[in-house]
């Protein structure tokens, strides 16, 4: 697919909506593996969880591996800590923007067994205490299920693969802030 140029991104705000949800969702498949890992049946986007308003989808990964006993919507968040409403600690704002967004939605959630929990990370790769508690469960149980001693190993990987989703969608979103070259540019730098 390629790239978008400037003008087309001026002329379509929604293209840089895609781009940011392009990065989102790529860090959703880095943490899908360690889920499926886990719970073989977890699944994406799950929708319809939530009879009151059937539209919301709370999971972005819906997996039973995050909680002991419990079926979990895993909804991720990448914030940026020079974000507006990101106060001291941009991960810590999301994670309460989230579960407020949520709040009124939770008891019809927790009626069908199924908790909400956000995870979030920030644009440098920091993730909130709450989210890598929850990774660090699953990766407990995926290393039970696969007989792995240790499941630091498991969410290590995981957290790599995460921090090179993050750090790509951050250079992606550097070179779509890149002006169109003018001829001054071609010509001393070519196509």
């Amino acid at each position: 697919m390629r790239p978008f140029d400037d003008h087309e991104v001026r002329a379509c705000p929604l293209l840089c909506i895609r781009r940011n949800t392009r990065g989102h969702y790529a860090v959703r498949d880095r943490v899908l593996p360690l889920c499926r890992l886990a719970d073989p049946t977890s699944e994406v986007e799950a929708s319809d969880f939530i009879p009151s308003a059937p539209a919301l989808r709370p999971a972005d990964i819906f997996t039973s591996s995050a909680l002991p006993g419990s079926r979990a919507a895993l909804d991720i968040g990448i914030v940026s800590p020079e974000a507006t409403g990101s106060g001291n600690d941009c991960c810590a704002a999301m994670f309460d923007r989230k579960r407020k967004h949520y709040e009124r939605h939770l008891p019809e959630l927790h009626a069908q067994g199924i908790r909400y929990i956000p995870i979030v990370v920030s644009t440098f790769g920091r993730m909130h205490p709450s989210s890598y508690e929850t990774l660090l469960q699953v990766a407990r149980t995926a290393a039970t299920r696969q007989g792995i001693r240790n499941p630091e190993i498991l969410l290590r990987r995981t957290m790599r693969h995460v921090a090179v989703a993050i750090w790509e969608r951050a250079a992606k979103m550097v070179l779509s802030c890149l002006s169109a070259w003018g001829n001054l540019e071609v010509d001393l730098l070519g196509d």
